[in-house]
């Protein structure tokens, strides 16, 4: 993505590093409260239990008080990548961290995307050299499922000084939570049990709302909630409709469990609002983040932002999440029961509003989000659009998963149509290391281009030759994998006639499968250093007759390969001489 795309970025979503403002009534809680202080004894706290527990509300009336800076990143579904996950991260610790967002960016671009382990290991660097105390929370882990997060995360905390605490919010505890891990001390667990709301929690509640309940009806909410928060918030909204809602009745009934009295109470919140409040809701719920803009683009209104306003002023599960009013949330067990409400057997609303949130985003440039909306409404079109015109930059910023992600939902044949697409996954597949995936869709350039067909009607001889050399450079670049020097030989030769002929090519892709260690990359021949040795000419011939410009990249081989032979003297001058090219 492109840096001004990165900024726009950031700006929109700083939100999902504020901490979060408590809704309408929360209640202090000094027995949760003190829990979560005793978890600054361990470096990992897990608050887990089902939706609705009031874990993120518990944890943030805690952050504001806690006596120590407590850092925020809310996560949510589109954060499923480690390079976003651990740019999150970053721009979170910022405050704690000063500096740390400047310095980290190179690392974030030349992480590899299944492992983050440098950018870890210089990130417990960083927290050493702080030596302040301070809290990382991680709101809704539990909508990771990349690997690679899971293992970097713990790793972090394993090496991370005792001084720094991160704890983890969620619905389940983190796949890398081990026994061992656990016997070692430094995890803490807070769960159901220490989340349920007591008698005299529920209580102080009820005064929150400015409801007098009476001992029986006290100890049958204490009873039949089991002390679920979102429960009460639903009980307590409605009981402040309908003073005359019989709690003895309703608890009674069949209807009476979790699940049944979330889907009933909160079709009470529903019929309290305005019939263009309700479609409003439920227009706007499939999206994690709201602003009037997006809403507008939803709804087909043109007073989104007064819509959000007024609605979290009445609406305990419209939440504000940030000081300046611009960006709201739905509570999560509220969204996915306004989502429920638009499925059904006709698909097509929910479809119209996915594609209607991508074109927003897209048009706003947030690449990731305008992608997944329109992977949830089958627009393959779109995707592919996307693709060609984003690829490349996504080729440079190492995004190689989320390509191959978006690339392998479409179908074959309009892959092969593209040139760009056909690249484009070819150069993600072999950047990754699939050589042998990515040789299907080079080889269909190569039919199409080189072949004894010759190129199509009505490609130009200029596309043919542009063409022709990135097919080449392709091939110089997977003759590292196979060690076929013969293959990189012709291919640099090849390149250098059609240098020659005014043929230019974009030499900034992330070559180096994300390591930000040129040794310990694909140019590095992962630490084969003999192997490099024998390489180094041949990459000199390629810098000289086809990129025609220092680029630092030889100079940096040479000093790294230096310092691994422990000759410290010449691996110094290389470096500086890689410094100054690069420069």
């Amino acid at each position: 993505m492109e840096r001004a795309a990165i900024a726009s970025y950031n700006t929109m979503f700083r939100s999902k590093l504020n901490i979060p403002f408590s809704p309408k009534g929360v209640v202090l809680r000094t027995r949760l409260i003190d829990e979560l202080d005793r978890a600054l004894q361990a470096k990992l706290t897990l608050v887990t239990a089902p939706a609705g527990y009031g874990k993120t509300t518990a944890v943030a009336a805690w952050a504001r008080q806690a006596g120590i800076p407590v850092v925020w990143f809310s996560l949510d579904a589109h954060d499923n990548n480690a390079k976003r996950f651990w740019s999150y991260v970053i721009a979170a610790l910022e405050p704690v961290l000063p500096g740390v967002a400047g310095l980290f960016p190179q690392v974030v671009y030349t992480a590899d995307p299944d492992t983050a382990e440098p950018l870890v290991a210089a990130l417990v660097d960083e927290m050493a050299r702080a030596g302040s105390e301070f809290v990382l929370v991680l709101d809704d882990y539990h909508l990771v499922r990349d690997a690679a997060i899971h293992e970097s995360l713990h790793t972090l905390i394993q090496y991370m000084p005792s001084h720094a605490h991160v704890l983890v919010i969620g619905r389940s505890s983190p796949p890398f939570l081990s026994a061992r891990f656990e016997m070692s001390g430094d995890v803490r667990k807070i769960g159901i049990q220490a989340l349920r709301f007591e008698a005299a929690e529920i209580e102080r509640f009820s005064r929150a709302y400015d409801i007098q309940l009476s001992g029986s009806e006290l100890n049958l909410l204490e009873d039949v909630i089991d002390g679920w928060a979102a429960g009460l918030r639903l009980v307590f909204d409605s009981l402040a409709r309908d003073q005359a809602l019989d709690l003895s009745s309703l608890a009674a009934g069949p209807e009476w469990d979790s699940h049944k009295i979330a889907a009933y109470l909160m079709e009470e919140v529903i019929g309290s609002c305005s019939e263009e409040e309700r479609a409003f809701m439920q227009k706007t719920s499939i999206v994690s983040h709201l602003c009037g803009s997006l809403c507008d683009e939803l709804t087909g209104r043109t007073d989104g932002q007064a819509m959000l306003e007024r609605l979290s002023q009445h609406n305990a599960f419209v939440l504000p999440v940030d000081r300046e009013g611009k960006w709201y949330r739905y509570h999560h067990l509220f969204a996915e029961f306004l989502q429920a409400m638009l499925a059904g057997p006709d698909r097509s609303t929910a479809c119209d509003l996915h594609e209607k949130a991508g074109d927003w985003y897209l048009r706003n440039r947030f690449i990731e989000e305008a992608a997944h909306h329109y992977l949830q409404c089958n627009r393959t079109d779109r995707i592919a659009a996307i693709m060609e015109q984003h690829g490349r930059q996504l080729l440079k910023t190492g995004d190689f998963a989320i390509l191959k992600q978006w690339l392998s939902g479409l179908p074959p044949d309009r892959v092969k149509q593209s040139d760009a697409l056909c690249l484009t996954y070819a150069w993600a597949l072999m950047l990754s290391g699939s050589y042998r995936e990515a040789e299907t869709w080079l080889s269909v350039l190569e039919d199409r281009y080189l072949g004894p067909d010759g190129p199509p009607v009505e490609s130009d001889e200029a596309r043919k030759k542009q063409i022709e050399f990135e097919i080449h450079y392709f091939r110089s670049l997977a003759g590292l994998w196979t060690d076929d020097r013969e293959r990189i030989l012709v291919s640099i030769s090849r390149m250098k006639e059609l240098v020659n002929e005014n043929v230019t090519i974009d030499f900034s892709l992330n070559v180096n499968t994300g390591e930000a260690s040129l040794v310990a990359g694909m140019l590095g021949f992962k630490g084969r250093i003999r192997l490099l040795d024998e390489y180094v000419p041949l990459y000199e011939v390629a810098r000289r007759d086809v990129v025609r410009r220092n680029i630092g990249f030889i100079p940096a081989l040479l000093g790294e390969m230096h310092f691994e032979r422990n000759q410290a003297d010449e691996a110094f001058t290389y470096l500086i001489k890689a410094l100054d090219e690069a420069e």
